[in-house]
């Protein structure tokens, strides 16, 4: 690894010293809030510990385990990015891309929709969810999702709640081995100098705190009666990183080094590290606060409404116990020894009566307890406020205590829409962020060719994305959207009916009909019965698609001349693909050179879009010859002639179309393709 220049040494030092008391200070001012999260895992898990006195009851409901587990059913389906062009030439490589990002994020590879799910969980906890999202090209290309703990997440106490807003953001508690820090140093991605310091500033008092760091991350474990190590069991000696960007003088670094001492292993401008200057870490709001970053969570909401009803069950228990088994006092003249009025099978209790003068009931008094009333109608009060102002109703959680019509249910999960909306509006923008990133990522990392799985004419299709093809292309080059993984259409199937019923009345009525689109009904139609858009795209007519596409491939072509490259031959050209490339030569001043390159490519097309259009066209009339007798349309035509096959076309010419280079051969091509 080449070494740091001494200045540069200088600089990273002072970028590692400024982090290091940015990591204080937000540490500092995150406890209070930190402790409060903490109390919301402690009663989802059950935990209490708070101190109860003797003989009282203190049993966990699980109240908070109910409350969040509805709201996970409620929003745990995974989104889906789409790739779109904003260029003519960009239909084909956005389809690719986004081919690439479904294998990457696919079950066997990146696991997204499974870390979708655990940062939802800790976000219903804290209010944050928090991914980092990165790429890497050592040993091999991998694109990798990772949920961060909110109790690891460094951020800009001021910079408010836009994340992209903040001056500094990163994790602590990153442990690696001194196996993988001189590991780093060998493949280049740490310094040889600040390694070895770092390793000789080792020692025993050192060594403990960061096996006390270790045991702290293990908390959340400790709360289902987990046990833990009392170190960090590894190969050698461990030490805690911090890993953050943070912005130094109006430039964006990246930044590694240990937490305690603050030697830092690794110090580069961001964009070096990360193919842009975009931050490996994205989050999103439960509850947007444009103020505050770590704002209020789901959890904070319930934990007051969990408590209370925890108490009042607990006090119905107290209160059944004192009734069931209540104080006494007793008269020692009548009971001299009060060890005897403990129960025991076939016991016996000497009672002095003064000669039977006394009775013995006269020397027993029972204190008698009140029964608590109305327990459960307040409990259930309380349930049903707190479903009306968090959309978590007993109707949510499959128990309604309203009539089970469908209009009162479909109302109920309306509800719950309205409520958890809220939720998914920063969500699908922090996964259009990610869209973003995994683009980055994938150009700066991905092998020379890969294979990808996209949407093509005729369903699913593999093909191959080129790393040459993708560095061509630019971030503004792609709009990033967000599909499905909708809270407000997860929750409930209101969206869903009512497009049902709008569907069925433009259907039977045949003024409305007229008035849409068939493709657009037959496809929407299809989506309400729940086909996917593999299938729905299988079973529309592609005709218009197929267009576009050859279209798309033209504009990329030209795109290739235009930066001095030579597009190879494309054999499913049409004379559509043809007339795009020479209307763009005539309509562009671009040069004699590249004028003559643009029109002797498309002259070169003109054979291939011929026999493409014969073929074409004698399909077309084949079925529509089929239609007409009755027949099947892949049965032979009267004569023999199969559909599809062997029709001729009047007025085709005997010879093919042979068109040299030169510039009345083109004006020849454009008047022999001009429009039908």
């Amino acid at each position: 690894m080449p070494k740091v220049a001494s200045d540069s040494r200088g600089v990273k030092n002072k970028i590692a010293e400024l982090s290091v008391k940015q990591d204080r200070a937000c540490i500092n001012a995150r406890r209070n809030r930190i402790r409060d999260i903490q109390k919301n895992e402690e009663l989802y898990n059950g935990k209490d510990d708070r101190p109860t006195l003797k003989g009282r009851f203190n049993v966990p409901l699980p109240i908070m385990s109910g409350f969040v587990d509805t709201l996970m059913a409620k929003i745990d389906e995974p989104p889906r990015l789409r790739f779109r062009n904003t260029k003519d030439g960009g239909l084909q490589l956005a389809a690719k891309v986004e081919g690439a990002h479904k294998v990457d994020s696919s079950a066997i590879r990146g696991k997204w929709a499974r870390k979708d799910r655990g940062t939802k969980k800790l976000a219903a906890f804290s209010g944050r969810g928090i991914y980092k999202i990165f790429a890497e090209s050592s040993p091999k290309y991998r694109s990798v999702l990772e949920v961060v703990d909110y109790n690891d997440f460094i951020f800009d106490i001021d910079g408010g709640g836009d994340l992209d807003d903040h001056k500094y953001k990163g994790q602590i508690n990153i442990f690696r081995t001194e196996y993988e820090l001189l590991e780093g140093v060998e493949d280049g991605r740490y310094d040889a100098d600040q390694v070895t310091k770092l390793i000789a500033s080792g020692s025993e008092e050192k060594d403990k705190k960061n096996n006390e760091a270790f045991q702290k991350k293990q908390e959340r474990i400790q709360t289902l009666g987990i046990g833990t190590i009392s170190e960090k069991v590894t190969d050698g000696r461990t030490f805690n990183m911090v890993e953050k960007v943070l912005l130094y003088r109006g430039a964006w670094y990246y930044a590694f080094y240990e937490f305690e001492t603050g030697v830092w292993v690794r110090v580069d401008p961001l964009e070096q590290v990360f193919g842009s200057d975009l931050s490996p870490w994205v989050s999103w709001a439960t509850h947007e606060d444009p103020f505050n970053f770590l704002s209020k969570a789901p959890c904070d909401d319930m934990r007051p409404v969990a408590e209370a009803m925890q108490i009042l069950f607990n006090q119905a228990l107290d209160n059944r116990q004192a009734r069931n088994r209540p104080q006494r006092a007793f008269d020692p003249s009548i009971f001299p020894d009060p060890a005897q009025l403990e129960y025991r099978p076939d016991g016996l209790v000497i009672a002095t009566t003064k000669g039977g003068n006394r009775a013995i009931s006269s020397g027993i008094y029972t204190f008698e307890t009140p029964e608590i009333t109305g327990t459960i109608d307040l409990v259930q009060f309380l349930d049903g406020f707190v479903g009306q102002k968090t959309g978590i109703t007993s109707g949510a959680q499959g128990v309604s205590d309203k009539d089970t019509k469908v209009g009162v249910y479909f109302g109920d999960m309306q509800n719950v829409a309205d409520r958890l909306g809220l939720y998914n509006k920063s969500y699908t923008e922090a996964h259009a962020q990610l869209g973003i990133r995994y683009y980055h990522g994938l150009k700066m990392h991905m092998p020379q060719k890969m294979m990808v799985q996209y949407l093509g004419e005729g369903g699913v299709e593999w093909t191959e994305l080129s790393r040459r093809e993708l560095h061509k292309t630019h971030e503004e080059d792609f709009e990033i959207s967000v599909e499905g993984g909708d809270a407000e259409a997860q929750a409930n199937e209101v969206m869903t009916r009512r497009k049902e019923d709008t569907l069925k009345d433009i259907s039977q009525d045949e003024t409305l009909r007229q008035k849409v689109s068939p493709t657009w009904l037959l496809e929407n139609r299809l989506r309400a019965a729940g086909f996917t858009e593999e299938e729905i795209r299988q079973a529309r007519d592609t005709e218009n698609d197929g267009n576009k596409v050859i279209l798309s491939e033209a504009a990329r072509a030209i795109e290739d001349i235009l930066a001095g490259d030579r597009p190879r031959e494309n054999r499913g050209a049409t004379t559509a693909f043809v007339r795009k490339i020479l209307d763009y030569a005539r309509d562009n001043d671009v040069g004699e050179e590249k004028y003559r390159v643009l029109m002797d490519y498309a002259m070169l097309h003109l054979p291939i879009a011929k026999k493409n259009a014969i073929r074409e066209a004698r399909s077309i009339i084949a079925k529509r010859g089929a239609l007409q007798l009755g027949l099947p349309q892949d049965q032979p035509l009267p004569g023999g002639v199969a559909p599809g096959r062997g029709a001729e076309i009047p007025g085709e010419p005997a010879e093919p179309i042979v068109l040299p280079g030169s510039r009345a051969a083109s004006a020849k091509a454009t008047a022999a393709i001009s429009p039908m």
